[in-house]
């Protein structure tokens, strides 16, 4: 006779497991499928940076730093051309770039290749662009190294 109770302890722990388990993937945010450019999203406009942070191994020592107040904007056309201003404080050093005129252009849905009158280039990875706001990331060259920016920008 004790087994008969936990036999019925087994089935309904069974039938929870079952039920909260549900179909593969459901365990994914619901939005982890949707793309991280929106449909409707203009990227014309003017950007203010509002947080730029950065990783990287620079002169052999691994660095990451964020400026919480950084200053500058970023404003595309809708013909590709924009102008770009930024100063931040960033792995050791200021990342200056002033009133640098830009030619841009898609070339995914979610990658935007920046051209800079002082010859820099970056592709910008949109991790989320959606109205008015864009989350972007973007390697530099900073004293013959590579880091990675990650930026937060609202539009105004």
């Amino acid at each position: 006779m004790k087994k008969f109770p936990f036999y019925y302890l087994f089935i309904a722990v069974l039938a929870i497991s079952s039920y909260s388990c549900g179909e593969p993937g459901d365990d994914n945010p619901p939005d982890s499928n949707e793309p991280p450019v929106s449909a409707d999203f203009n990227l014309a406009g003017k950007w203010i940076f509002e947080r730029v942070a950065g990783e990287g191994v620079i002169f052999g020592i691994p660095q990451d730093d964020i400026d919480e107040e950084p200053e500058g904007f970023v404003e595309f056309y809708d013909y590709g051309q924009g102008i770009s201003s930024l100063t931040v404080e960033l792995l050791g050093g200021t990342i200056e770039k002033i009133d640098e005129n830009i030619n841009w252009d898609w070339i995914s849905d979610d990658m935007i290749d920046i051209e800079e009158e002082d010859g820099a280039h970056e592709i910008w990875t949109l991790l989320e662009a959606d109205g008015d706001i864009i989350r972007a990331e973007w390697d530099i060259s900073i004293a013959g190294s590579t880091a990675t920016i990650y930026a937060e920008l609202t539009r105004r």
